[in-house]
Formats: structure tokens, C-alpha cells, sequence
């Protein structure tokens, strides 16, 4: 493997979605750590390693077989067209070797949960639904690669599930405060991954590429975004009403003007005015990112 090749494998690793689950994972622990159960960090790590590796043996198996599906979305940000060297692609040899040793790595990782006593019959099926998402694309005939699924699969995969898989390692059961944080969160995210395809939308129409914004068309894609966003904040604004702590409310609100100047910086667009994809795309990472970000410090600081 040389210079050229490492930093391909490095930037193919998506490292935006490596970090989303860090902090998706934390959040889950938080809840734990809010409920006042004791955190065992020994299961922390495993866990955290745990997703990860499974993470990095999906995409570079999906690298192997063709079908990187994220390319040019999230592989750098806030950028959405990938670079000369990117479209050269990794070599096939290297993806399928470091894919197994990732691979490899989940499975004795799952052995030593096992060992450790922390893996029951409920964190066993969510890992087996974990690992399901994580290689559906590569199943054949389904093709999300293809399809304006996937982003809706990654959603599902890294917003609701890693925290839920983060709540199992450490209490072995699930509690309504997963629901109430990662349903508002999921929104934000999937309305991130719309806007960050809106610099790449022209070129992906004409090489008819088929992701969930060219499926709804622009002019619906930002409604779609927007009343992600919009749904977002009331679910966040009516959590009291399901057990959320009302005192924890304000800081998240914090969040809210990125939210809202998203919106109307892309109803602006859709009148015509000038675009500025850069700032968009910055934007949008900022609301999901700080509104996770918020809901994680404030688990773990209660």
C-alpha cells in the first residue's frame, strides 16, 4: 500500500459518519448515566469499538463490490463533489483485505462482549439488525445503492439504533428517553443528508443518480427539508410531555436559530436567490451537529 492509497482509504472511511456515531453512542450511554445506572467502561469501549469496525468493514466492502453509495455525499465536508483522485477509486485488493481485518475485528469484539456477560438476548438481535443494515446494500437484487433508501437506512442505522445499541451495552434494556431524544435528532439528520445533496443535484440529474433528492425533485426536496426541521423542534418543544426533563428544554433550543435560518435560507433559494452552497451545506451540519451535541452534554452532565 502506498502514500496515494492510504489516504484514499482514509478518506473513503466517511469519516463524517464515523463521527456521527461516536457522538450517537455517547448520547446512548448518557441516557444510562442520566438514569443513574452505573457506566462500565470496559463494555464503553467494546461497544464504541464494536460499531465502529463494523462500520469501517461495511464501506470498504462496499468499495470492493462497487457500490460506495455515499460518494461525493459525505466522503469530505462540506463539500458534495468528490475529488480526481476519489473517482480513481481504492484498489479492489486493498478495500477486500481491510474490510476483513474490520470484519475480523467486529466478530471477536461480539466474543468478548459474550465473555463479558453483557451480551443478552435483546443486545443480540439489535446487533444482528445493526449488522443487517450495515451489509443490506450488498445483499443482491435490492441495489439501495441505487435507490433513495439508503439515506433513510443510514438514518435508521446511525441516529436510532447506535444509541439504542449504546443503552443495551451498559442497562441491557431500553428506556423512553432513547425515543424521545433520537426521533427529533433522526429528523435533523435526514434533513442534513438532503441539504448536503443539494450542490451535487445538478450533475447527479445528469448522470441520473438516483439519491432521495432527485427522487422528490427540488422544489419538494425543501419542503421535505424544512418540514423535517420544523417537525424536529416540536418534538423537541412537546418532550415534556413524555417524561423529558423540562429543566434539560432551553440549552437544546440553543440549536433552533441554525435550524431556522436553514429553512429560510432555503425557501430563499427556491425564490430565486443567489445560492451558496458552502454556507448551506456548513449550516446544515451545524444544526444536527450541535443539537446532538447538546442532547449528549446534557445527559452526561445531569
Amino acid at each position: 500500500m502506498d502514500k496515494t492509497d492510504l489516504q484514499i482509504l482514509l478518506r473513503r472511511s466517511r469519516p463524517f459518519h464515523l463521527l456521527t456515531v461516536i457522538i450517537a453512542y455517547a448520547l446512548g450511554v448518557g441516557i444510562v448515566h442520566y438514569l443513574g445506572q452505573p457506566i462500565h467502561p470496559g463494555n464503553y469501549f467494546l461497544g464504541q469499538a464494536w460499531i465502529t469496525a463494523l462500520q469501517l468493514g461495511s464501506y470498504y466492502l462496499g468499495e470492493y463490490l462497487g457500490t460506495p453509495a455515499e460518494l461525493g455525499i459525505l466522503n469530505r465536508l462540506p463539500y458534495g463533489q468528490p475529488r480526481e483522485d476519489d473517482l480513481e477509486g481504492l484498489s479492489k485488493e486493498i478495500a477486500l483485505y481491510t474490510s476483513v481485518i474490520f470484519f475480523a475485528l467486529a466478530a471477536a469484539l461480539t466474543a468478548l462482549l459474550g465473555l463479558s456477560g453483557t451480551l443478552n438476548m435483546p443486545l443480540a438481535l439489535l446487533m444482528t439488525i445493526i449488522f443487517l443494515g450495515f451489509v443490506i446494500d450488498f445483499i443482491p437484487g435490492l441495489n439501495l445503492a441505487d435507490s433513495a433508501y439508503l439515506e433513510l437506512i443510514t438514518t435508521l442505522l446511525l441516529i436510532i439504533l447506535t444509541p439504542a445499541f449504546g443503552v443495551l451495552v451498559q442497562s441491557g434494556e431500553l428506556h423512553r428517553l432513547l425515543a424521545i431524544s433520537t426521533f427529533p435528532l433522526a429528523a435533523l439528520h435526514l434533513a442534513m443528508l438532503i441539504a448536503l445533496q443539494f450542490p451535487a443535484y445538478g450533475s447527479n440529474m445528469a448522470q441520473h443518480k438516483k439519491t432521495l433528492l432527485t427522487r422528490l425533485d427540488w422544489r419538494l426536496g425543501i419542503q421535505f427539508h424544512n418540514l423535517l426541521i420544523i417537525i424536529a423542534f416540536l418534538l423537541i418543544g412537546l418532550s415534556a410531555l413524555f417524561g423529558f426533563p423540562p429543566d434539560m428544554l432551553l440549552p437544546i433550543f440553543l440549536a433552533l436559530p441554525f435550524g431556522a435560518y436553514q429553512v429560510w435560507h432555503l425557501n430563499r433559494i427556491s425564490q430565486g436567490a443567489p445560492t451558496r452552497w458552502k454556507v448551506l451545506s456548513l449550516n446544515a451540519i451545524i444544526t444536527f451537529g450541535f443539537t446532538a451535541y447538546l442532547f449528549t452534554y446534557m445527559f452526561w452532565t445531569r
